[in-house]
């Protein structure tokens, strides 16, 4: 019998749900069981494995692949070491290290997105690496602010 659509493409039966469905189905009847038991460690068990299909379907669901991840990442790390060269050779070392120090924040929070994007870093994890950048730039931004007493001796000393 001759088929019908693109050559080399397979056709899934009408009656079989696509692997997305499956996989939902399949964290439901883990939830499912984990209700139903009785036993703290058949519970414990079916949580465990309904946590861990769902990662694993959130990973399968990926949009980018991880040759161009690691590609990505490979020309950003490049682009930070020949930054960080360049601010060596042609500022003074205090805004060179400055410099370079900002150029690996940035780094770091675009690996984090290419590795949520791509489905290896979790939205938690993710927040918790841009808190982190909130601290450490507000810390900054504290520490570059003139206290009132420094603020005071200068007045002082201009007055002199």
């Amino acid at each position: 019998m001759a088929q019908t659509g693109k050559p080399g493409r397979s056709r899934q039966p009408e009656s079989q749900s696509p692997l997305s469905e499956q996989g939902h189905k399949q964290i439901m009847d883990y939830l499912i069981l984990a209700d139903k038991s009785q036993h703290p460690d058949i519970r414990e068990m079916a949580l465990r494995l309904a946590m861990q299909a769902s990662s694993y379907e959130w990973r399968q669901k990926a949009r980018v692949s991880p040759s161009l991840i690691l590609s990505v990442s490979i020309i950003l790390a490049l682009s930070v070491a020949t930054a960080s060269w360049y601010a060596f050779l042609h500022y003074p070392q205090v805004l060179a290290w400055e410099l370079t120090g900002i150029c690996i924040i940035v780094f770091l929070v675009l690996i984090a997105i290419l590795l949520f994007v791509a489905g290896r870093l979790s939205e938690k994890h993710l927040m918790a690496i841009f808190q982190w950048l909130w601290f450490y730039i507000r810390a900054r931004f504290k520490s570059l602010k003139p206290s009132p007493d420094s603020m005071d001796e200068n007045a002082t000393s201009n007055d002199a």
